[in-house]
């Protein structure tokens, strides 16, 4: 209870699952316009704002779907140069 002792706690546990990330920098503008639209098309976002710029980081994970292959995934993603995946944050 309210500043007591918690003696019993129950959870609530779901099937292992594996999650796709993405990650994207954005304005902060376009955050106020899609805010809604990303909690309802994602289940879980994080947004990271960097500091002295106008620039987040918006990492976005779904569920692995059925149809989807993580190997290519992870193939599609290393075929993306570094110097691109930087590129936003050194505006």
């Amino acid at each position: 209870g309210c500043l007591g002792v918690v003696a019993e706690a129950t959870l609530q546990c779901v099937p292992a699952h594996k999650l796709v990330e993405r990650t994207s920098v954005v304005s902060r503008s376009y955050i106020k316009a899609h805010h809604a639209r990303l909690l309802r098309e994602n289940k879980h976002v994080r947004y990271m704002w960097i500091p002295y710029t106008d620039d987040v980081i918006i990492v976005a994970c779904n569920p692995l779907q059925a149809s989807e292959d993580p190997d290519a995934l992870v193939k599609s993603v290393r075929q993306v140069a570094d110097h691109k995946k930087v590129a936003p944050l050194r505006k």
